[in-house]
């Protein structure tokens, strides 16, 4: 059933809704979510409130530090007049170069001039730089009436040593701008970029995370990610869960997590048009009696660009039904959100193992990775597509015991981040067309 409430169409439904009575069972619950026709029809792109934060550590030097540069110009260079613009980097100081400039002619020569003159230095205060753009982007805000896009990039390739560190901090920073309608994104340049400090900063901050290796990855990134703020959107996009006594549950997308007293809120960032976003959230219940029901309430929340104004959409509800065994086992499945749900717990098993391996966890690495691919293929029973993922576990395995490689860390913990969120499809500069499932990164190392 799909609902369609101001500006998101929302759809919602379980892979199974029925349990049996002193039973532990788990089921699944898939949201969707994509902007809807009136909105496409009727709201006009909004100008940008941008900070591009550069580090310019000495890690950076050489073709990092030029690619970022020239990716940077090429962003000036696209902003309209009615932009603003403000240019950080950082090393062991940060250096304000540009500070929320309207990007009329005169600025964009003052802000390529800027640029052109960063070079490399010191050590790496990560989150001075980052939150030095995000205070230019919420001064903007404050001395600005228009309604505009608000968001900070950050383009790094090592790993803060110096201020901030912890992700957690580093994600309750994240999730306070967003609060504020300020968005993060950031760019991992390289193999030495720490994964739990730019996800943190990503995924609480509503932004998106990507990586890059050479130097044309990074400018074709930076553009992609400037054309996606410029597009139509919405942002600070939230879904909050009304879950009864007795009922776990876990999301299986890696989305930021807020819990309450009888319900759980998680931060899905910003929406592009044309591009569907999906939350896989699993819930472990055993049932004490039969012939009664769970009733799960989903709200949907977001920021309007058109005044800035926070909207709440109407709750819909999903239930799950307690039967008897028989009813239980002779149930059918929902196959599209079957699969859905395989693909995204797939990413899930592989990030976590992943997690646990570069922490020097290996053991717990490969009994993790052991006990989800049995159940997973327990899961797939009957349900067609899954040798790939299947096959992709089995590899994992053959390296999961041992340190792995860092790049395809890297690589490898971004490419599952985004099977996660787009269920196989991902956004590159202006095209929208490649399957991430075609892509079986572990043979091409």
């Amino acid at each position: 059933m799909i609902m369609a409430t101001h500006n998101i169409k929302l759809e919602a439904g379980f892979d199974k809704n029925l349990v049996e009575t002193g039973i532990h069972s788990t089921r699944y619950l898939v949201a969707a979510m994509d902007l809807d026709e009136i909105k496409q029809n009727t709201i006009k792109s909004i100008p940008l409130n941008l900070a591009l934060v550069i580090d310019r550590s000495g890690s950076m030097a050489g073709q990092p530090l030029d690619a970022a540069k020239k990716s940077a110009i090429g962003i000036v260079e696209c902003l309209g007049k009615d932009d603003i613009l403000s240019v950080v980097s950082f090393d062991d100081n940060i250096t304000l170069h540009l500070d929320a400039m309207t990007t009329d002619k005169t600025a964009r020569d003052k802000a390529i001039k800027e640029i052109e003159s960063i070079s490399p230095g010191g050590r790496t205060n990560l989150s001075g730089g980052w939150l030095e753009g995000a205070m230019r982007v919420a001064h903007s805000i404050e001395n600005n009436s228009t309604t505009m896009a608000n968001s900070v990039v950050l383009l790094t390739d090592g790993m803060g040593n110096l201020s901030l560190t912890d992700p957690d901090q580093l994600a309750t920073h994240a999730n306070e701008l967003l609060q504020r309608g300020i968005s993060s994104s950031v760019i991992g340049i390289g193999p030495n970029y720490h994964s739990g400090q730019v996800s943190a900063i990503a995924n609480s901050g509503g932004g998106s995370l990507h990586h890059a290796s050479l130097p044309h990855e990074i400018i074709e990134i930076v553009t992609g990610e400037i054309l996606s703020l410029k597009s139509l959107s919405v942002s600070n996009v939230r879904l909050s869960l009304n879950v009864p006594p007795g009922v776990i549950v876990s999301n299986l997308n890696g989305y930021s997590r807020t819990d309450y007293d009888s319900s759980c809120e998680f931060i899905i960032g910003r929406i592009i048009n044309g591009i569907k976003k999906e939350a896989v959230f699993m819930m472990t219940l055993m049932p004490e009696k039969s012939d009664t029901q769970f009733d799960i309430g989903i709200t949907l929340s977001f920021t309007d660009p058109t005044n800035s104004q926070i909207i709440i959409n109407d709750k819909i509800i999903r239930q799950i039904n307690v039967v008897d065994a028989g009813h239980n086992r002779d149930q059918l499945r929902d196959i599209g959100l079957s699969k859905t749900v395989v693909n995204t717990w797939h990413s899930w098993i592989v990030r976590t193992a992943l997690s646990y391996n570069d922490r020097g966890l290996y053991s717990q690495a490969r009994n993790f990775v052991i006990k989800q691919k049995s159940l997973m293929e327990k899961y797939c029973l009957g349900l067609t597509g899954c040798e790939q993922l299947i096959n992709e576990l089995e590899e994992l395995l053959g390296r999961i015991y041992k340190p792995i490689d860092p790049m395809l860390m890297k690589e490898a913990s971004i490419l599952y981040h985004k099977r996660a969120v787009y269920n196989g499809e991902m956004r590159r500069g202006k095209i929208f067309a490649k399957k991430l499932s075609d892509r079986n990164i572990w043979s091409e190392f």
